[in-house]
């Protein structure tokens, strides 16, 4: 077969960026401005590569075309990024639970950055009149259900309190959720499928999340970050049941859709296509329809939402002193009123911090960080610029008082994004990534000449 012949049939060459024919200026204005300034790419991209021996005047950088690209995602993925959903919200971005307002990617159709910062500053403006109560017609709450306050901090805190044996860490959940969507919702949809995810999430939720357990307060957010993505898998699942046929305009795709009966297409009535609005009532999911273009006029919409302040003749009621709903707390009765506090945590060895000058913890060499002793002045900058909390807090304010450099305690979790190297103001810290990470490259002049002809 000719080279054509297979790129047609589906076969992928490796592609290459090759900057190495730009005029230096062009290729300086991308590597080392747009590669090294945007985003978090100048420690783990240009600083890494550069180190290493990459020249981009000489050599030319692999290439991984099945990766994420901007709208546009691989058959297995499942995100709610873009188009494939999102909060329903009315013209304040006010979700149906009143006080709680969205933006950004938690909304239908949002668009990165951009988006994200023009519908937060929209979104808080609103969200501000709204708790300062001047929005006209909604109710604001003007109490605290105590009672709902100390249930929800005993679950939120409760893992802390099981013992680890025999219960379930945040990572083997997470992995068995990932697991079951990719089984069970993955690129080509069917009820039979459907239904096993959906009967599996639920079996999580009620037979998992009570015996997961946390040791610290670090693994505590993990674990509430995977409550979450239980609920959101699950919600992800009752969606696809409950769109019966295919939409190419949201990459959704049925496999069993010629056996189902043309009247389980909700979705187009009259010849409308509609959106599926999907609720949680009673521990019940709820499904509803509105059409696409349910906003209305957006002119027009938007000219009458933008500014929430409260229309003009509206007056505000005099204030008037407010009596206290209940008596005074003394000090006979705070024993009776106070809310009861959670047991006291068990226990816990800290093997990171049982650490000794005759025995000092020391990190593998496969760690993502390594610390210059000599350089580390414990500012603890890094630590608080770390976004994924893998760090602990160094200590000592000078090398003749014996730093101890702050410790990589979960070194699985790294994102390899350098914003600790950045934030280190003595560059006592180095980078370094996995070996499935590192990208590969080869010199230009390696590289056959390029057949004339292109190929799509």
């Amino acid at each position: 077969h000719s080279l054509g012949d297979l790129v047609q049939k589906g076969w992928k060459l490796p592609f290459y960026a090759d900057l190495t024919a730009l005029p230096e200026q062009e290729r300086q204005a991308i590597w080392g401005m747009m590669v090294g300034e945007e985003g978090k790419t100048r420690v783990p991209v240009l600083r890494d590569l550069t180190g290493r021996g990459f020249d981009p005047a000489r050599d030319v950088l692999q290439c991984y075309g099945t990766g994420w690209t901007s709208a546009s995602f691989l058959p297995n993925e499942r995100q709610l990024f873009g188009l494939p959903g999102g909060f329903f919200h009315d013209w304040n971005l006010m979700t149906n639970l009143p006080g709680l307002f969205v933006a950004g990617d938690a909304l239908y159709a949002s668009n990165c950055y951009g988006h994200a910062a023009a519908t937060g500053h929209y979104a808080g403006r609103h969200a501000a009149v709204y708790a300062t109560g001047t929005d006209v017609g909604i109710p604001v709450n003007g109490g605290v259900s105590e009672e709902q306050v100390q249930s929800e901090r005993e679950r939120v805190l409760a893992p802390l309190f099981r013992t680890p044996a025999g219960g379930i860490g945040w990572k083997e959940l997470n992995m068995a959720i990932a697991k079951t969507m990719q089984h069970a919702c993955g690129a080509i949809k069917t009820d039979d499928l459907l239904e096993v995810g959906r009967r599996r999430l639920l079996r999580y939720e009620q037979e998992i999340l009570p015996i997961t357990c946390a040791l610290n307060p670090h693994e505590l957010v993990r674990l509430l970050e995977v409550h979450d993505i239980l609920a959101n898998s699950q919600l992800i699942v009752q969606a696809c049941l409950a769109r019966r046929h295919s939409e190419p305009a949201l990459s959704f795709v049925r496999g069993d859709e010629p056996a189902l009966h043309p009247d389980t297409n909700v979705l187009a009535k009259n010849g409308q296509k509609q959106l599926l609005i999907l609720r949680l009532c009673e521990g019940e999911p709820r499904v509803r329809t509105v059409p696409v273009d349910w906003y209305g006029p957006l002119t027009e919409g938007y000219a009458a939402h933008a500014d929430p302040k409260r229309p003009e003749g509206v007056i505000d009621a005099p204030a008037e002193p407010v009596e206290p709903a209940e008596p005074a707390v003394t000090a006979e009765t705070a024993a009776a009123t106070s809310v009861p506090e959670m047991p006291p945590a068990r226990p816990r060895r800290d093997p990171v911090r049982e650490e000794t000058e005759a025995s000092p913890y020391e990190m593998p060499t496969s760690a993502p960080l390594s610390f210059d002793q000599a350089c580390c002045i414990a500012c603890n900058r890094c630590v608080e610029a770390c976004q994924v909390d893998v760090l602990l807090p160094g200590a000592g304010g000078a090398a003749s008082q014996g730093i101890r450099v702050p410790t990589v305690a979960f070194p699985g979790e790294c994102w390899y994004c350098g914003c600790c190297v950045m934030a280190c103001p003595t560059g006592a810290i180095a980078l370094r990534h996995p070996l499935m990470n590192q990208v590969d490259w080869v010199p230009r002049a390696s590289l056959r000449e390029p057949e004339e002809r292109s190929y799509p």
